[in-house]
């Protein structure tokens, strides 16, 4: 007998699923900025593999906070990521081809690819943030996404973490 396909894995639960199982429906209130951008990666991952929920999760892309810090933190990876690539352009540009060897240009190509996806999520989150529709500009932004899943597994900025943990060290 012919199996289904082996890709009928059933996702796991998305960003707002667990956090509406653990806190409720009007979880966002509890979520201070610095959450909502810490928990960004998760929320970045589930669009990219199209592991929103339209008619549940569209809501909570409402709401102007929780845009705002999703924008910031896509934000700071994009130039992070394109910062990163266009200095390592210069260097492949200013350095003979015998001395640059393939690994720096796959780590310069991936730098690019993931700040192509984060430019890809600031143009869509901008535009509902400015009322253009929340639900269209998720769906086309899940469809755009899907080409760059791998993106959000790269590093990961939070720009406030680093004065928390200054804050927390004890000399």
């Amino acid at each position: 007998m012919a199996k289904g396909p082996k890709n009928n894995k059933k996702k796991g639960p998305n960003y707002f699923e667990m956090n509406i199982r653990s806190f409720g429906e009007n979880f966002l209130e509890r979520k201070t900025p610095l959450d909502i951008q810490k928990d960004a990666k998760k929320i970045f991952m589930d669009l990219a593999h199209g592991n929103i929920n339209i008619d549940r999760d569209a809501i909570y892309f409402t709401n102007v906070n929780f845009l705002i810090n999703l924008i910031q933190v896509a934000t700071d990876n994009y130039w992070y990521h394109m910062y990163t690539s266009v200095g390592m352009k210069q260097i492949l540009q200013n350095t003979q081809a015998k001395q640059i060897d393939a690994v720096f240009v796959r780590i310069m190509e991936r730098h690019d690819y993931t700040a192509k996806a984060y430019s890809i999520l600031i143009t869509y989150l901008t535009n509902i943030l400015n009322n253009k529709g929340a639900i269209i500009n998720l769906t086309n932004l899940m469809r755009e996404l899907y080409s760059f899943k791998g993106a959000f597994s790269e590093m990961f900025i939070v720009r406030d973490d680093y004065n928390r943990r200054q804050e927390r060290r004890t000399y």
